[in-house]
């Protein structure tokens, strides 16, 4: 079994690998993984970790979509700070229907 985990910032794949009853637990981290895909696929197949190359892409994949996500969310936080800029202008200057306007703006991201 293979797990995406997170400490300090940085991904690990974290794999069990049950070898005489006992579980040898090895992390690698998502660079890593991605640099040298084949080579961690080998060394897993070495290890007879039969899913090696779904566990492996799978993760690869978590971390991308992982990746697009949070870049979603920061371009949506940016533009709802850009907007939030706006209505405090307009209250500054005295244009509610325009602040009410750009506020709707706001509600739908």
């Amino acid at each position: 079994m293979s797990i995406l985990m997170r400490y300090e910032g940085i991904f690990y794949l974290q794999i069990n690998l049950f070898c005489c009853s006992k579980i040898e637990r090895e992390m690698l981290q998502v660079t890593y993984l991605r640099e040298n895909t084949s080579h961690v696929i080998e060394a897993l197949l070495k290890r007879n970790f039969k899913e090696a190359e779904s566990a492996v892409h799978g993760v690869l994949k978590l971390y991308q979509d992982r990746r697009s996500l949070v870049q979603e969310v920061e371009r949506k936080q940016s533009e709802s700070n850009h907007l939030s800029r706006q209505i405090g202008l307009l209250v500054r200057d005295g244009d509610k229907a325009g602040a009410q306007r750009v506020k709707t703006q706001t509600a739908d991201l």
